[in-house]
């Protein structure tokens, strides 16, 4: 069995590392100009803090209480 897996294992391993070889050079030239760009932005996005052990709000960065814990049901 193995004498009919060994060909397309090395067809396989070959095929994979050809296209690695061959295309790694245009993936990094498009990555280039993202990563520059992910760079120059600062990340903006808020981050929350989890409940407290007595269900306490969840405060944002800007100190605003989270409107789940002031619903009146």
């Amino acid at each position: 069995m193995s004498r009919r897996l060994f060909p397309y294992i090395v067809a396989g391993l070959t095929g994979v590392l050809s296209g690695h070889y061959i295309f790694k050079p245009s993936f990094e030239q498009d990555m280039a100009p993202s990563k520059e760009k992910r760079a120059a932005q600062p990340d903006n996005t808020p981050t929350t803090t989890p409940l407290t052990a007595q269900g306490g709000a969840c405060k944002t960065d800007a100190g605003e209480p989270s409107s789940s814990a002031n619903v009146s049901t």
